[in-house]
């Protein structure tokens, strides 16, 4: 009689595992029922395909592997790739990896500066690594600090006053402004990239912007707008701007802005910020004293 071993079997499907909680929950299920007489625990992978790990009973490696893609094909999913071996190998070799530190969902959201909720639909977005274990998801650190990475404050304010002249005796015409693109770039004073302005809108005072910047605390900034496509008209001791294009705009911290008006707020909130976007900003002139 024949004796038999036990196999370890990691079995990656050619299939996304599901941002929404909703959908990888039914799928999670499906699987179980298709796995129930074979046990193991179903995982995201790092590719983000579906991971199935099982333990089967075989003589050998070499009826142990036909089994493990039996298996993944009565999954009634693809398979994309199979790693079997002896289960105390794959323990031990489990062992000598170094683990993750793995999070909770509000130690995550902690670790942020957000609420638990916003933390787990980063999660359930597929905007924030995470796998689930069973009914709970927990995020790897590595994961967070990534995350973290990528975050600023949130800013708001007035950018372009319309119909108010300048300390320089500039005045903007109601119909001059032309928006470049969204999102804008924020510069510091020394034209580093340090923010994105993600929504430019007109109001009763002007254009108005809001986004998120890193490295400058919470507090009031005087701004400049960056512009080209300048068209000005002389009248009398007032240049009216006929028509310019707004590129961005600069955020002063020793300088005086033309328009004493314009200023943003940066707020003590956190927000996401993926400089990323901005690549191929152009130089513009900057509005600002001559």
């Amino acid at each position: 009689m024949s004796s038999t071993q036990n196999f370890t079997a990691s079995i990656e499907l050619d299939t996304h595992y599901p941002a929404r909680e909703d959908e990888a929950d039914a799928l999670v299920t499906a699987l179980d029922r298709d796995l129930e007489v074979h046990g193991g625990m179903i995982t995201r992978s790092p590719s983000g395909r579906v991971r199935v790990v099982v333990t089967l009973q075989a003589a050998d490696l070499r009826t142990a592997a036909p089994t493990a893609l039996a298996i993944a094909i009565a999954t009634g999913h693809q398979p994309f790739g199979i790693e079997v071996l002896p289960t105390d190998e794959f323990y031990r070799r489990l062992d000598t990896t170094p683990l993750p530190e793995l999070l909770s969902v509000t130690q995550a959201g902690e670790a942020l500066g957000v609420s638990r909720q916003r933390a787990l639909q980063l999660v359930t977005g597929g905007k924030l690594q995470a796998v689930k274990v069973g009914d709970t998801w927990v995020i790897p650190r590595s994961a967070v600090a990534a995350r973290d990475d990528q975050q600023g404050h949130r800013f708001t304010g007035l950018l372009l006053p319309i119909g108010v002249v300048s300390d320089t005796g500039q005045l903007i015409e109601d119909q001059a402004v032309d928006v470049a693109r969204h999102p804008l770039p924020v510069f510091d004073e020394q034209d580093n990239v340090i923010g994105l302005a993600r929504s430019v809108s007109r109001d009763d005072e002007g254009w108005t912007v809001t986004g998120a910047l890193r490295g400058l605390p919470p507090g009031t900034y005087a701004v400049a707008a960056r512009v080209d496509q300048l068209a000005r008209r002389e009248d009398g001791d007032v240049t009216r701007i006929e028509d310019l294009r707004l590129t961005g705009f600069n955020v002063l911290t020793t300088r005086q802005p033309a328009f004493p008006q314009a200023q943003i707020e940066v707020l003590p909130g956190r927000s996401y910020l993926d400089l990323r976007q901005l690549v191929g900003s152009d130089p513009a002139e900057v509005f600002t004293y001559p």
